[in-house]
């Protein structure tokens, strides 16, 4: 079973945890997961929640046009805040939306980060946006891979990515960029991951608004891994052990849909056209496979199965 969890972490890539933003809780004050300044405040103590009243720094949004996958993106957006009653005046302040967790200190009205458990080492960071800035505002994207060193009692930075977000005219946009891995310490296995949104820079201006979705890494290795989007469904197949048949449990109906198999290795080992839901593989010997389905170039569902003889 420990092999299994490995190798599909592997081959199905490891992501940040609710990367579509389709998870929330109830308050909806930030998307499962990730932090906004909604739900740092409200961490905080109710006086640092009182102060939001009126505001709306942070957005879960369920409009079509306002996401590009599932149903569900979250935006962003800069304003202004009363912090009298912490001794600070009026502030402007960007809109936040970090993986993890958002640290605000009452007393100097700052910000701090924690990050998220990740032991992934992706080659790519890429991800959704729609951006209409005020005047010469600019958004702004990072995210880091670290280690924590016992001997400094402090955490490395293993390789990170950062860019400046321009206005995309009222359109959504994809960004990709390359993890940039340290020459010293980039072989190291990172233990944590850093990610962050601003809805404003240098310039900011009270009304940018940053929309996002669909955050990923990306994966390439010698064997071959496959970059699977986010809200792919899992699908089970049956029996389980199978013998030379492989049923797909689903309702719908998966005719002409293409089975790509892999082998624990992650190598690509055969394809096959499905028919009433079910393949035949008889030329596989008898292990652990994974499996992507396609129509039409897109996935449509991941699984995996074992095989008798």
């Amino acid at each position: 079973m420990f092999t299994f969890v490995a190798i599909a972490t592997t081959i199905f890539a490891q992501q940040p945890p609710n990367n579509g933003f389709e998870s929330w809780p109830a308050n909806n004050r930030n998307p499962t997961s990730w932090s906004t300044i909604e739900s740092a405040a409200f961490e905080a103590s109710p006086l640092a929640g009182a102060l939001l009243t009126g505001k709306k720094f942070s957005s879960k949004e369920t409009t079509a046009g306002n996401y590009v996958q599932g149903s569900t993106a979250v935006s962003i957006q800069s304003d202004s805040l009363d912090l009298s009653a912490l001794g600070q005046g009026v502030r402007f302040i960007p809109g936040l939306l970090f993986l993890s967790k958002i640290v605000i200190s009452l007393s100097g009205a700052g910000f701090g980060f924690e990050g998220a458990p990740f032991t992934g080492k992706p080659d790519l960071v890429k991800f959704a946006y729609k951006y209409t800035p005020v005047g010469i505002d600019t958004a702004n994207f990072f995210t880091g891979l670290s280690k924590y060193n016992t001997t400094l009692d402090s955490s490395e930075f293993i390789a990170g990515a950062g860019e400046q977000l321009f206005s995309t005219g009222g359109n959504w946009d994809t960004l990709s960029l390359p993890l940039d891995y340290d020459l010293l310490i980039g072989g190291l296995t990172p233990d944590s991951v850093t990610m962050g949104f601003f809805s404003s820079g240098q310039n900011g201006q009270k009304g940018s608004k940053l929309w996002v979705d669909n955050v990923r890494f990306v994966y390439s290795n010698p064997n071959g891994v496959v970059e699977v989007p986010v809200e792919t469904p899992s699908i089970n197949v049956f029996p389980n052990p199978a013998n030379n048949v492989v049923n797909f449990k689903t309702d719908v109906n998966l005719e002409n849909v293409i089975a790509t198999i892999y082998s624990l290795e992650g190598k690509q080992v055969v394809t096959k056209t499905i028919s009433n839901n079910l393949a035949e593989v008889n030329e596989l010997s008898a292990g652990r496979y994974f499996f992507t389905l396609h129509r039409d170039g897109k996935a449509v569902g991941v699984g995996n199965f074992s095989l008798v003889k």
